[in-house]
């Protein structure tokens, strides 16, 4: 989208580029690119080197995956490329660990479509060079669509927070407290309502700290600190309810439910986008300001 010339290294290649014609299509009827979906090419054979700058790795959560693919893509690249790596609960200490050069190893972390959500966590430790980490958030500024942060760390705080928020779902549901529809609806229709405009801080201090301080006092000790995960959820994964694409999750689904769904939450995705658009999480408080000016 942004007129990169881009390789793509992957495992499913068929299901890759069906995903990808799909996706840039819609872009093209959006009209938010004018590139050439020709800058992109599937490598299928061996990869040897590539004078590329900067390397994106996506893998399962696991720490023998994501080193075999740092390792590789240190073979083929140059030494002064980037590599960015997904990771939500593996230490980017540990991914470092062996590399030829760790000092260019960062976590880079994105939400699904990529091509239409703002969002990218980049995260750095103290080996991480802060030069190449600003060079990312720029390239994501500047030509990605995105709205990134930058944490110093081993770990994203993306996870965390949503880990946080499920814990007590789970606590609730368990409990008898809600329902699983009682969570959503909640979550979806006043969470979900100003997170996109203010985040959770900044929309505290709009409704006044001094109200929820009050309530947390007295709410915090009745949160839940389980470490373990709840029976009910291990027994879903233990039987195969994975989810839409198994027919059966938290909810139950029919067949062909699962693509509609991903057909109105990339609808959505776009609609949010433009939405958040409107209100710049950069620049919102700017506005603001010079409003009280005049």
């Amino acid at each position: 989208m942004s007129g990169h010339l881009v390789l793509l290294k992957t495992s499913h290649p068929q299901l890759a580029q069906k995903r990808i014609q799909a996706a840039w299509e819609e872009v093209r009827e959006r009209g938010m690119s004018e590139a050439s979906l020709g800058n992109m090419r599937m490598l299928e054979d061996e990869i040897e080197d590539i004078q590329a700058e900067l390397a994106f790795a996506v893998t399962g959560e696991t720490l023998h995956e994501k080193r075999e693919a740092v390792k590789m893509l240190e073979l083929i690249l140059p030494d002064d490329a980037i590599i960015g790596v997904n990771s939500e609960s593996i230490a980017l200490s540990e991914l470092q660990k062996g590399a030829r050069h760790p000092q260019r190893i960062m976590v880079t972390n994105w939400v699904d479509p990529v091509y239409s959500t703002l969002f990218l966590e980049i995260v750095g430790n103290h080996t991480t060079n802060t030069l190449l980490l600003s060079t990312v958030e720029q390239l994501a500024i500047e030509y990605w669509g995105k709205d990134p942060y930058i944490i110093q760390g081993d770990f994203g705080v993306r996870m965390p927070l949503i880990s946080a928020l499920i814990r007590e779902a789970f606590f609730l549901v368990r409990n008898g407290y809600a329902t699983i529809e009682d969570i959503d609806r909640a979550c979806r229709n006043d969470a979900g309502y100003y997170l996109p405009f203010a985040g959770n801080l900044r929309y505290m201090d709009l409704m006044g700290t001094y109200a929820y301080g009050m309530v947390m006092k007295d709410l915090n000790p009745e949160l839940s600190t389980d470490t373990d995960l709840p029976s009910s959820f291990t027994e879903l994964l233990e039987k195969g309810a994975t989810g839409m694409k198994a027919g059966e999750g938290f909810y139950k689904y029919n067949e062909g439910e699962h693509e509609r769904w991903e057909e109105l939450m990339q609808k959505f995705s776009f609609e949010i986008r433009d939405l958040m658009n409107k209100y710049p999480f950069s620049t919102v408080a700017e506005e603001v300001s010079a409003m009280n000016k005049k």
